[in-house]
């Protein structure tokens, strides 16, 4: 697969491949009946007010959530070069754990309805499927972007 030279394309690629990881643990983890809420779950109550209800609102609902994990894959992108290039899996988790506590604060914050009291075990899940997405978008990333520039 040929990947354009581009920072912004890297990024969204790297952030949508870490999604889908995140996205796979999450669904093991539902599986064995441990969180509440799915990631795609949160998506759905943004677009819908409430948990999908179908297997099409389900699947959009996950677009969506693979479409913002790209956007914060490009976010991702463009803040590293704000700092020097070693320790970037370490740089990766503590963007994905930032980006999971900045997110719960906001929803807290402004009453999101549907996802105002979040349990123990989801919010656990959450935050491992946020450091998980971290570290896999700062090695997609490094990975594209060493095959593209060198």
């Amino acid at each position: 697969m040929r990947i354009p030279r581009d920072r912004l394309v890297i990024g969204f690629t790297a952030g949508v491949i870490a999604g889908l990881t995140m996205n796979i643990l999450d669904l093991v983890l539902h599986l064995l009946n441990i969180p509440k809420l799915l990631f795609l779950d949160w998506a759905a109550i943004t677009i819908y007010g409430s948990r999908p209800d179908s297997l099409q609102e389900a699947a959009l609902a996950f677009g969506v959530q693979l479409f913002f994990g790209g956007l914060l894959g490009i976010v991702f992108a463009y803040l590293l070069p704000l700092f020097k290039s070693r320790y970037h899996l370490f740089k990766g988790f503590v963007f994905g754990v930032t980006a999971w506590f900045v997110i719960h604060g906001l929803v807290i914050m402004f009453n999101y309805e549907g996802l105002r009291t979040i349990s123990f075990a989801t919010a656990l899940t959450d935050l491992i499927g946020s450091a998980v997405f971290g570290v896999v978008v700062a090695f997609v990333f490094k990975q594209l972007h060493d095959r593209v520039t060198v």
